[in-house]
């Protein structure tokens, strides 16, 4: 590495720690995008078997209000749990933003990074190029008896 490829490493493991991090909580936003899916389709299903039980049999009165008390807490555990699955995705949204954000700037650093990588062996060979140049060039010049001071 170079003087100032080297100069950039403490950004670069910045960016990269900091993708990292993104990463990370990006998969956590995915697991509670679907745990707020699962605990839906429960919730959907649930009300789902106790629709078909209203359906299949005879209630008392009584029985009929606490079902119907029932069956309308659920849905609105239901409403409840749809906001949290949006709010979940958006969550997730921001997340992905926020990762490829962080990935992007990683990549940049990275380019940079291995473009001066690049010119530092470009220069390393040019001057080792004009060196051996030179080499030969007094080498020719001593052979045929021309000095040049």
């Amino acid at each position: 590495m170079n003087r100032r490829s080297e100069r950039l490493k403490p950004a670069r493991q910045q960016a990269a720690r900091l993708e990292r991090e993104a990463a990370v909580r990006l998969v956590e936003l995915r697991r509670a995008v679907e745990l707020a899916k699962n605990r839906l389709g429960e919730l959907q299903q649930w009300e789902r078997e106790y629709a078909e039980r209203l359906h299949s049999g005879v209630m008392r009165r009584d029985d009929l209000m606490d079902y119907r008390l029932f069956m309308q807490r659920l849905a609105d555990a239901g409403e409840a749990q749809r906001l949290a699955l949006l709010e979940a995705e958006k969550a997730f949204a921001s997340g992905r933003e926020t990762w490829l954000s962080l990935h992007a700037r990683h990549e940049a650093i990275c380019q940079v990074v291995v473009r001066y990588e690049e010119e530092s062996r470009r220069d390393a060979a040019r001057r080792e190029q004009y060196a051996t140049d030179e080499f030969a060039a007094n080498g020719i010049r001593h052979r045929d008896g021309r000095h040049d001071r």
